[in-house]
């Protein structure tokens, strides 16, 4: 996103009114319970980025090291089926990482179980990979209540599915609850076609872009990988990584110490089209909000609404209009497009 500041230009085309679309966009979906959108406990986040299985009480951990709950040392084990794990704490956080080298997450078939106390207020946190090349899933998430304050034991399971992830946690009084926050990815794997999207959303050059707009403002990725030509649809899949979750995951990329992520964008004008060989081009306008990060100076940062200039290269191909080069509306595009972004392809 750091990019886009720099890639706006002044280009000279007369304002127009909005395509309409039929497309509707999904809800914004979160893409961590740690990072995104402000979902989680926030005292907790920087405790449990590296762990395979973490339960923090963020009332605790905002007394700091100066507090009790530092000092007081948690009888709280972990174990994980199938996975050889280490790890402790105190009454605050307990922090149980991985020694199978294996990698900080847990995969179908993995159990869960916490035997001993933890405060009232304690979340568990824990995060969920499964890549196969049918099939994109990874998540984490956040359960409470977990009922040990007065000690016992608690099972998580979990199953994963193209829907997403379902949790479960027993506690030790029997009852079963579900994630009370979770986020992340799940569909179809790289061994799977990308969907084309219905014909009424790229039926002319104006309700393409309209689409295109829209569906990177919703992080939607399958919609926008259905749009795509095939050349640049192949052009996202990274390794295992399908088109569409590589684009979505790029369009909320900040970068390391960024002052502000990307938060939407609204189309607000499109101007005359232009014609480059078989390709036509879709001047628009954009009206796009960012929303500070920890890292934004109380004076002098970057503006947290900018109107940026952009154009579209789409192709016709078998009677509907695809995206044959990304641009600015989609935030990836400053990452992955060479040269002139709002030039031809």
């Amino acid at each position: 996103m750091a990019a886009l500041a720099v890639l706006v230009f002044a280009v000279a085309w007369a304002d127009g009114a909005v395509p309409r679309t039929p497309y509707h966009a999904p809800p914004v979906q979160p893409r961590s319970v740690l990072f995104g959108n402000g979902l989680s406990p926030r005292a907790c986040s920087s405790w449990l980025g590296d762990v395979l299985v973490g339960v923090c009480d963020p009332t605790l951990i905002k007394g700091g090291f100066a507090s009790k709950a530092f000092n007081a040392k948690s009888n709280l084990r972990a174990t994980v089926s199938g996975r050889a794990v280490h790890g402790g704490g105190n009454r605050a956080i307990a922090q149980f990482v991985p020694t199978d080298g294996h990698g900080e997450a847990l995969v179908p078939g993995n159990v869960v179980t916490l035997t001993g106390t933890a405060t009232r207020g304690s979340v568990l946190f824990v995060r969920v990979r499964d890549i196969t090349k049918h099939l994109y899933v990874t998540g984490d998430a956040m359960l409470w209540p977990l009922g040990l304050q007065h000690g016992g034991t608690v099972r998580l399971t979990f199953s994963v599915s193209r829907a997403g992830i379902r949790y479960r946690l027993r506690r030790p009084d029997g009852t079963v609850v579900g994630a009370k926050l979770h986020a992340g990815y799940a569909g179809p794997g790289v061994a799977d076609a990308v969907p084309a999207v219905p014909r009424s959303f790229v039926a002319s050059p104006g309700v393409a872009a309209a689409t295109y707009v829209a569906a990177a403002d919703a992080r939607d990725g399958k919609t926008l990988c259905g749009m795509f030509t095939k050349a640049v649809a192949r052009r996202y899949r990274q390794g295992m990584t399908p088109c569409w979750a590589t684009v979505a995951g790029f369009i909320d990329f900040t970068g390391e110490n960024n002052p502000r992520s990307f938060e939407d964008e609204q189309l607000t004008a499109v101007g005359p089209l232009r014609h480059h060989g078989p390709y036509v081009g879709v001047p628009l306008t954009l009206a796009v909000h960012f929303t500070p990060t920890q890292y934004m100076p109380r004076t002098g940062g970057p503006p947290l609404f900018e109107r940026v200039h952009d154009v579209v290269w789409l192709l016709r191909v078998s009677g509907a209009w695809r995206v044959a080069k990304p641009s600015l509306a989609l935030m990836a595009a400053a990452y992955i497009v060479r040269g002139n972004p709002l030039g031809p392809p």
